[in-house]
């Protein structure tokens, strides 16, 4: 469902380009881009599950692309995109990664803890620690997460350029502007200052934010190409925050 909002009014073609090769191809299939055979089981119980929350999203994206505005906070359209967010960032190969890693470094912690001292340690890197079932795991943690992201609030960014938002088989970016540079793990659901980018097309993209670390600030000069949809630094700041509020700048769009 999601790529469909790519392709331009053509329906069962994108254009894309391979991260192999690197080059455009225009008009390529929608069918298995940015997908894998069996990436969440046998029985396609997971996939019914996900259809239904794909369908409902399907709406929701389509009233806000008819509305031009996202939808009221906490309200059932709110709350729906929300989980279909959190889902979107789970449901990849890359969470699917991060997931085995996290398993393989808090076992590896565990068991240091546990003998410390015994000579099976010097080889312990050696062995790859992975769940059993990380795709479940993945996808628990956004049902699971859903809830800690319905205080964020949502902006709609409009791109007013003539360069597109793309898509990605992993398509909702997490950031964290407030720990830039510090070296800080802080892009958790649950972290101070996260920033969360999901564009549902080419000339649209969703942003949720921590209303108390940035705020929005619409202005009628000119925005710089990257400040329509990433914030901007207005103050100083210590790295752990301040209290002093950042802006997420935007363009004002003529007659709003």
């Amino acid at each position: 469902m999601y790529l469909r909002l790519f392709n331009e009014g053509h329906e069962d073609a994108i254009d894309i380009v391979p991260m192999r090769s690197g080059r455009l191809v225009r008009g390529a299939s929608l069918h298995n881009q940015a997908s894998k055979h069996l990436f969440y089981g046998e029985d396609g119980s997971v996939e019914r599950e996900l259809g239904q929350i794909e369908g409902a999203a399907a709406g929701i994206i389509a009233t806000i692309l008819r509305r031009d505005r996202p939808p009221n906070r906490l309200s059932p359209d709110h709350q729906g995109l929300v989980m279909f967010i959190s889902i979107q960032l789970m449901r990849t190969l890359a969470a699917v990664e991060e997931a085995n890693e996290r398993a393989d470094k808090v076992a590896k912690s565990m068991i240091r803890e546990a003998i410390p001292g015994h000579e099976m340690l010097d080889r312990l890197d050696l062995v790859k620690v992975t769940l059993s079932d990380p795709v479940a795991d993945a996808m628990r943690a956004g049902f699971q997460g859903t809830p800690f992201l319905y205080d964020l609030k949502m902006k709609l960014i409009v791109n007013s350029s003539d360069v597109p938002f793309l898509a990605s088989d992993a398509p909702v970016i997490m950031h964290n502007c407030l720990y830039e540079g510090t070296g800080a793990p802080a892009s958790g659901y649950a972290n101070k200052g996260l920033q969360i980018v999901l564009p549902p097309g080419p000339w649209r993209a969703l942003i949720l934010y921590d209303s108390a670390v940035y705020e929005v600030r619409l202005r009628r000069q000119q925005c710089s190409a990257a400040s329509q949809c990433t914030p901007c630094r207005t103050d100083q700041r210590s790295p752990v925050g301040n209290g002093t509020k950042r802006c997420v700048c935007g363009r004002r769009r003529a007659g709003s």
